[in-house]
């Protein structure tokens, strides 16, 4: 009986023994086919690789790229326009009716500081003066070149960020304070040069060649700024949500600035992702139109601004060739080309106001504003009059005075 039960389990483990090494040679025809059908996958994908995208080739055969330390998000400042907001989410009321922005030929207007935007009794008083001396426009800034928005914004991925400031204003309550007194409400807003969002969202950020590190427009340790990228989706949508929820808000103008390429050291590493043959001027003017699209959808207007130091009228030659070289970086060009229909030059205090006449003369197709400052670099005020200038009473302008006081007469 043992001798048969013996000869039946030899038969069993025989039996068995075939199966375990018929499945094991089964799964090792399975391995080796999937070794080579991923080395042909592989190789296809390296050649696309390798002819689709040239900085890759480029990087392969010129040595790989200096990995570039990884960056914290941007610390904010303690002043009020950038301090470190509540956890509160800020509370904003659409108004029933877009607002619509009315053309009555050229506009005089005024700056009021974010302090006068957050006091009812300061902006009331400003907005008295403003009147009385003959302004139908009031700009107020919304969102700085430090990424802090100024007002109590709603938008979802700011107040992730908590990129709002914890003074913010009511949005709601300025644009209706301004209309009440027959002025045009204006909101500015800083698109692209943005450390705060940057830095929170690397998808949006200017990124360092083809590495994951945000690129900087300084060494870190000289106080660098991330940028968001212009040719991002996120980041464009970004800053055009912001803009129509300031629209919806009751302004009937958003002001929009710092649309270019960012500038600082190394700009030549920096990264955006742009098409092969897609030029800078082209992502610019196709942000400024989709932007406008919105806009003018919400019943507003769209003004593009630009610093005077992006106009080579005046200069010597060497200055001249200079500033052109700065453009094609920026702007990719000259940057009229990108701002559409309306545009603004701020002025510094040393500007030579006969050259940006002589430069927007030039564009009679484009309604400029001309931001001129109303006051002396000794700290005197000086009057409306002495501000304008050489552009006189028939050019679009808006007096610019940090603290919010104007001598009109």
């Amino acid at each position: 009986m043992w001798k048969k039960r013996a000869e039946r389990n030899a038969r069993k483990f025989r039996r068995y023994g075939n199966i375990y090494h018929q499945a094991r040679a089964a799964k090792r025809a399975k391995t080796v086919l999937g070794i080579v059908a991923g080395v042909a996958v592989a190789a296809a994908l390296a050649f696309l690789g390798w002819t689709a995208y040239p900085s890759v080739r480029d990087r392969i055969l010129n040595g790989p790229e200096e990995t570039v330390p990884e960056t914290q998000a941007p610390r904010l400042s303690e002043e009020p326009s950038a301090s470190q907001p509540s956890s509160e989410a800020p509370t904003l009321i659409v108004v029933d009716t877009p607002p619509v922005a009315e053309d009555k030929g050229p506009s005089h207007g005024v700056f009021a500081p974010t302090a006068a935007a957050a006091s009812a009794a300061r902006l009331e008083a400003l907005l008295a003066q403003a009147s009385a001396g003959g302004v139908d426009r009031v700009l107020v800034d919304a969102k700085g070149i430090d990424g802090v928005l100024l007002y109590q914004s709603q938008n979802e991925i700011a107040l992730e960020a908590q990129a709002v400031s914890p003074g913010a204003y009511d949005a709601q309550s300025v644009a209706q304070a301004i209309r009440e007194q027959g002025m045009t409400p204006a909101a500015r807003v800083a698109a692209f040069r943005d450390p705060l969002m940057s830095g929170y969202r690397r998808e949006m950020a200017v990124l360092y060649g083809n590495t994951t590190a945000r690129w900087l427009d300084n060494a870190a340790n000289n106080g660098g700024k991330s940028w968001l990228n212009p040719c991002s989706e996120e980041a464009r949508q970004y800053v055009i949500d912001l803009a129509v929820e300031l629209t919806q808000a009751g302004f009937a103008e958003i002001v929009v600035d710092a649309v270019q390429f960012p500038s600082g050291l190394s700009a030549e590493r920096a990264s955006f992702g742009m098409p092969y043959g897609f030029s800078r001027s082209e992502a610019l003017s196709g942000f400024v139109a989709a932007l406008t699209e919105q806009i003018e959808a919400a019943g507003g207007r769209v003004t593009v601004n630009l610093p005077a130091d992006c106009i080579a009228e005046g200069r010597d030659e060497r200055a001249a060739a200079a500033v052109a070289a700065s453009n094609a970086n920026l702007y990719g060009g000259d940057p009229q080309a990108i701002v559409g229909g309306r545009a603004m030059v701020t002025l510094g205090a040393s500007s030579d106001q006969t050259a940006i006449r002589s430069f927007i003369e030039k564009f009679p197709g484009i309604e400029w504003t001309v931001c001129v400052p109303s006051y002396a670099m000794d700290g005197d005020a000086i009057t409306a009059a002495e501000a304008v200038g050489v552009f006189g009473p028939e050019q679009a302008y808006i007096l610019y005075n940090p603290s919010g006081t104007y001598l009109f007469e």
